[in-house]
């Protein structure tokens, strides 16, 4: 584990070295500046590396980014911390750069804490935790068929729009809290009126069995009753529904048990 701990205001620039350690098996990187390495070099890459995690890492761009997961091609535990690109503008090159992306060993992600990463290039995941922000799209994701566990902030109507590209999840976790300037943003916050889809995610429908949804009064309580309504309505095999929250638990409870059920075997709980 490296930790670059130099300047508190300017993260030091990572050795070059660390590019060709051919036997390296687990790398932890934290407050590092990547620039201007060459990935084309024969010395560059990670034949043998099985987790990489990221904490506090500063980027020259995305293709750097990228470029640093391409020479990982055994990759299985990746997560990501608050990284920073200083050219943030996305270019077209860089979608060629995630096509040629052979990542088929990573199964685990975790991306958070203010992390803009290009989700195109995680398609192998069977387990997924993401911190959305308000710069996703829909478009962002890719379409996950081995992804059976996710765990996402509730933003909006950002979840549903994820559930579509994860045909085959199990389990979904919900959460608001963030730990990080983002709560005081959206706490208390209305979110827009709720609008059934006219599709439901095909997950619901086929696959989820538990879904867990924490800080259920943080933000628009109402907003939450109805996603937790439009999920035991559609989800079909759905076993658990559990709700955390740290108030109105009667209401809550009241509200959630006389809906209708897809599923005639749910237990709901409410804590």
């Amino acid at each position: 584990m490296l930790n670059g701990l130099v300047d508190a205001d300017v993260p030091p620039r990572l050795p070059h070295s660390i590019f060709s350690c051919k036997t390296l098996e687990v790398l932890k990187l934290s407050w590092f500046r990547v620039e201007g390495f060459c990935v084309s070099s024969v010395q560059f890459g990670f034949p043998s590396l099985k987790t990489l995690h990221l904490k506090r890492i500063n980027f020259d761009n995305y293709r750097d980014m990228l470029l640093l997961l391409a020479g990982c091609p055994i990759l299985e535990d990746f997560k990501a911390f608050n990284l920073f690109v200083y050219n943030d503008v996305w270019e077209e090159s860089f979608c060629q750069v995630i096509q040629r992306l052979n990542l088929s060993k990573l199964i685990r992600a975790y991306i958070t804490d203010s992390c803009y990463f290009p989700l195109e290039a995680l398609f192998h995941l069977e387990f997924l935790k993401i911190q959305l922000m308000e710069m996703y799209t829909p478009y962002d994701f890719a379409t996950y068929h081995n992804l059976t566990h996710l765990v996402i902030n509730n933003i909006w109507d950002s979840v549903l729009q994820a559930l579509h590209h994860c045909p085959k999840l199990q389990n979904l976790e919900l959460y608001q809290k963030t730990h990080s300037w983002w709560d005081e943003h959206i706490e208390g916050q209305e979110q827009e009126s709720w609008v059934d889809p006219k599709f439901p995610p095909q997950c619901l429908q086929l696959s989820l069995r538990t879904c867990t949804i924490r800080d259920f009064t943080f933000s628009d309580l109402q907003h939450n009753i109805m996603l937790a309504r439009y999920i035991l309505n559609n989800a079909k095999v759905l076993q658990t529904m559990t709700i955390w929250s740290d108030k109105d638990q009667p209401q809550i409870e009241r509200e959630l048990s006389s809906c209708p059920r897809a599923s005639a075997t749910c237990q709901l709980s409410v804590y």
